[in-house]
């Protein structure tokens, strides 16, 4: 009755009552489909737990790679955000380095233009002075010719006077003679 009771109990725990014969005897035959149906439920149950196991280490699975594909997206959204903050950054220091081109390219040509225009004043100013030279050496050739017709003008007119000086003279000594 014991072996019996044990496997009646078992049943009643897994929901199997459909044993009508069971209670009728207590034979050696009775007793080894007990211990057969014990068996059946003990595999069934094994085979459950087994498959429930299989179904919770599947959703275990699942879950790390969820979690796996999730930690790789966000490593992917990190290094693109990196990215473009580096591509920002690269480009921000490129307009900044063109800008103190051009800066510097502006104070160059400010400074020849500077320098242009300072060569072109000394030139105007030499120019001018040539030119005031120029004149300056002009207005002393005609001052010379002048000075020169003058001259001879007077060295004629004196010549002349001293001639008929002579011939004057010539005739006052012939007159009193």
């Amino acid at each position: 009755f014991r072996g019996k009771g044990a496997a009646l109990a078992q049943r009643d725990d897994s929901g199997d009552s459909d044993s009508g014969d069971s209670e009728s005897g207590s034979s050696n035959e009775s007793s080894d489909d007990d211990d057969d149906e014990a068996a059946l439920e003990a595999r069934a149950a094994k085979k459950a737990k087994r498959a429930a196991a299989r179904e919770e280490e599947q959703r275990t699975q699942e879950a790390a790679r969820r979690a796996e594909a999730a930690a790789e997206a966000a490593a992917a959204k990190a290094a693109e955000e990196k990215r473009r903050k580096l591509e920002a950054a690269a480009k921000m220091a490129a307009e900044e380095e063109e800008a103190k081109r051009r800066a510097a390219e502006e104070a160059e040509e400010a400074r020849r233009k500077r320098a242009e225009a300072k060569a072109a004043k000394l030139r105007a100013e030499e120019q001018e002075a040539k030119r005031l030279a120029k004149e300056a050496a002009d207005k002393a050739a005609l001052a010379k010719e002048k000075a020169d017709k003058e001259r001879l003008a007077r060295e004629a007119e004196e010549a002349a006077a001293s001639r008929r000086a002579e011939e004057a003279e010539r005739q006052a000594r012939r007159s009193a003679a």
